[in-house]
């Protein structure tokens, strides 16, 4: 018997509001997605068509029923499961607009707000209308990353965390977003002093208290939000840098000097990304070195690789 004779009976299940009444289908065995998620829109004559995709014991189903039948031994009287799931379609291109320079990061964390970090030095805060709100300025490299710190309310952060190649990372407060007016010249308050290279990522914990910073330089950096009175530099004696600090008189104009809570030295070669888990507890990085790293953020160890 050809495969364009052969049917296989079929149990359909879903866990989306598109539920098929409880029956054992004969589907021909050359139906592939197209085909299957006909039948489901066709049966429960959906006024505007959804495509679906469809699972088969862990697989999702690429070719036809038969193709996969032949793929993983499965007989033609034996009853497939089929899950079914709405699909996941392209997204569209809504709009676009030019930016200054090459851009660096883009971050859309804050409902109605985007973030941009540029090679033009410049930090640009715009709404979902494309209007300029702010920019911080600053640093005196390309600025590669940039991420919002999460505030109480989620709706507005308190602040935007920056990272250049001139090897520093801003930490730029925002009193309330929803009020900015536009092209606004925001101030950094804080920066951060660790990296001797370009900066890869920055990340804020989910609580907004602390921050993660990699490098080109083979290390990850975990920092408080809190802004100090004075200047913060690594003890002179120190040649590790840890918690022991010394605070030195500085002009209030310029941004504070901040030195981590840890530093987290693990990596053989430039660090791409930096994470935190949703547990606070925990951080996770990627290295060009071939490794992912999962990091104990509370006494600042490596607790696994891989």
């Amino acid at each position: 018997m050809s495969s364009s004779e052969v049917s296989h009976p079929v149990v359909f299940s879903t866990s989306t509001q598109h539920t098929l009444p409880p029956s054992k289908y004969l589907i021909p065995a050359p139906w592939a997605r197209y085909q299957l998620s006909q039948l489901i829109n066709k049966s429960l004559q959906l006024s505007q068509p959804v495509p679906f995709d469809f699972l088969i014991r862990g697989q999702i189903l690429r070719g036809s029923i038969a193709e996969w039948c032949a793929a993983n031994g499965v007989k033609e009287e034996e009853t497939l499961e089929i899950e079914y799931f709405e699909s996941l379609m392209p997204p569209k291109l809504l709009t676009a607009f030019a930016g200054e320079e090459w851009v660096g990061e883009v971050n859309c964390q804050i409902k109605g707000y985007i973030l941009t970090a540029s090679y033009d030095s410049v930090v640009r805060i715009y709404d979902h209308a494309q209007t300029l709100l702010g920019t911080v300025e600053g640093h005196s490299g390309p600025v590669s990353t940039a991420c919002w710190i999460p505030g109480f309310n989620p709706d507005s952060p308190q602040g935007v965390v920056t990272g250049s190649h001139d090897g520093t990372v801003r930490i730029t407060p925002i009193q309330d977003i929803a009020s900015m007016p536009t092209h606004e010249e925001l101030l950094a308050t804080a920066s951060l002093r660790l990296h001797t290279s370009p900066l890869s990522s920055v990340a804020a914990s989910t609580n907004g208290s602390h921050i993660l910073t990699a490098g080109w330089d083979g290390l990850l950096g975990l920092f408080t939000t809190q802004i100090p009175e004075e200047d913060e530099v690594f003890d002179d004696q120190e040649p590790v840098p840890r918690k022991k600090r010394r605070r030195v008189e500085t002009n209030d104009h310029q941004p504070k000097r901040k030195t981590p809570v840890h530093v987290l030295r693990s990596h053989t070669s430039k660090v791409t990304r930096g994470l935190f888990n949703k547990n606070e507890k925990d951080g996770y990085s990627c290295s060009l070195d071939s490794t992912i790293r999962t990091w104990d953020i509370e006494i600042g160890a490596c607790k696994s690789t891989i």
